[in-house]
């Protein structure tokens, strides 16, 4: 869970910033706020980075189709498996309706069956008559081939249903196709088609985002991970300005770059952080791999020790 290391709102005497509501209860300017938050960022001598969702998924159809039904809206809730869009799949429905009843029916196999007892009862009656010397040679060999043959009709019978079952299994797979699926727990965060639309193969039809988790990519300077040994499961100061209400969260270096980029003398790592309260990414965020300063340190103890900022900061991270 996000674990609220800092909430700083500066209202009144506390501090001396300015994101306190003016009088008549307006709040100050934005671009007053937004300001005064980059002041807050360099004094916290992080990275500047931003956040965003741990699953982003934009999903389109592998095949053209013609969208024929919309089962979500942007803002829904989804679980894994939950459809969100249906192309139209009716002639392949069909072709593997068909498919799997030709798999199913034991008829082919029965009948395979039935003419290969014929045939070797015939083929035991010849060699019955052959022993007694009452059958001629060529009848005898007659049985003999069309026990065979019935046995290899069987067989070929067997290997029929087998690969009707294959086909079946592949036109159901292509219907599939046709319907696509949340691939894992999250919200609709777009839709982009109608239904009665054309779409071709990949086109974008719909995204999904989990933001139970935050993600942060970092550029950090290379010398700086070396210096630090930055490494998996290392913790990360993150601070966010939340409607103008700083705020910093704790997360976890889930990632370290094995490359560097030569050209910006940098290294990506990411940072995780846990949303609970389902902080929008998208945010600029400030991110810090060492514990924050003495004096920082001591603000957030003063801001911690009054009530009413404490509430406040409460506050931010539900923005």
């Amino acid at each position: 869970m996000i674990r609220v290391v800092l909430g700083l709102v500066i209202a009144g005497s506390v501090l001396g910033a300015g994101f306190a509501p003016s009088q008549g209860g307006r709040q100050d300017d934005p671009e007053d706020a937004r300001r005064e938050a980059l002041r807050w960022a360099a004094d916290f001598d992080g990275h500047r980075a931003v956040t965003r969702p741990s699953r982003d998924a934009v999903i389109g159809f592998t095949i053209p189709t013609a969208v024929r039904e919309v089962s979500v809206r942007g803002g829904q809730t989804v679980t894994v498996g939950d459809l969100l869009i249906r192309g139209d799949d009716e002639e392949d429905r069909a072709e593997a309706v068909f498919s799997r009843m030709r798999a199913e029916t034991p008829l082919p196999l029965e009948r395979a069956k039935a003419e290969e007892e014929l045939a070797q009862l015939e083929y035991d009656k010849a060699l019955d008559a052959n022993r007694q010397g009452a059958g001629a040679p060529q009848e005898l060999e007659r049985a003999r081939v069309r026990h065979e043959t019935a046995v290899i009709d069987r067989q070929l019978a067997e290997l029929n249903q087998t690969l009707s079952a294959t086909q079946a299994d592949k036109a159901e797979a292509r219907v599939e196709k046709f319907s696509l699926k949340a691939p894992f727990d999250g919200t609709v965060d777009l839709v982009m088609v109608d239904v009665g639309q054309s779409v071709g193969a990949g086109d974008p039809v719909v995204r999904v985002v989990n933001i139970d988790k935050l993600w942060i990519d970092v550029p950090v300077p290379t010398d700086q991970t070396i210096a630090l040994g930055t490494k998996k499961d290392d913790p990360a100061w993150v601070l966010m300005p939340l409607a103008g209400k700083p705020s910093v969260f704790e997360g976890t270096v889930i990632e370290v770059s094995p490359t560097a980029d030569s050209q910006s003398g940098t290294r990506r790592v990411r940072v995780e952080v846990q949303n609970p309260t389902r902080i929008v990414p998208g945010l600029n965020c400030w991110v810090r791999f060492t514990t924050p300063s003495q004096e920082w340190q001591g603000r957030i103890s003063r801001a911690t020790a009054s009530p009413t900022v404490v509430a406040a900061a409460g506050e931010s991270t539900r923005d």
